[in-house]
Order: structure tokens, then sequence, then C-alpha cells
């Protein structure tokens, strides 16, 4: 999922039914260092997906990629790669764009 700097709630879809609370790990993907380690968050779930808020932020770098961790007890019950992007490059946001009137979208 895509996050940036000044990120302070953390949106994800889980398969699983999660806790109401849970340990919060985020580990910087290249160092291995953990950024951000808090005990019972509150993890709270919206019909189809959960969110984690702190309004101190994650501690995300822009251009890195984080591992986002949440255990219960000492297991792992959910993982997912975080990539920071605070910019979007532009060549990306041309490639979402409808050029001409006969494109269209699949849904």
């Amino acid at each position: 999922m895509r996050v940036t700097e000044s990120t302070k709630e953390l949106y994800f879809f889980a398969s699983l039914d999660l806790p109401n609370t849970a340990n919060v790990k985020v580990i910087n993907e290249t160092t291995k260092s953990v950024v951000y380690e808090k005990s019972n968050r509150t993890i709270t779930a919206t019909s189809f997906y959960f969110s984690i808020s702190d309004n101190a932020g994650f501690n995300f770098t822009d251009k890195e990629n984080y591992i986002l961790e949440i255990e219960v007890g000492n297991a792992i019950k959910y993982r997912a790669t975080l990539y920071c992007i605070d910019t979007l490059p532009k060549v990306y946001n041309e490639n979402k764009q409808i050029k001409t009137t006969q494109e269209y979208i699949t849904i």
C-alpha cells in the first residue's frame, strides 16, 4: 500500500478477522530497523477494511519501503509492504488518464 511521510492513519484490507487491539510494528525494509512499535493499538474495522491511527505518525521517510506487522500474542496475524511515496511521478499519472473519446475504463 502507498503511504506518505505525513501518514497518520493506515488503511488496509485483511481477509481475516483481526482483534480490536494488537501490537503494531513497522520495519524499514532496507535497513531492517524498527521505525515504529507500539503495543495495544486500536484496530478499527470499517466494512471491508481496517485502519490504525496515530496522531504522532509512523516515522516514514519518502522513497523507502516498509513492512507492517500486526501481532496478537506472539504470532504475526497480518503482514504487508508499505511504499512511502510523497509525490507520484508524472508518468504514473499520465498512464492512468483517458486521452481520447474512444478510450474507456474496464471494471
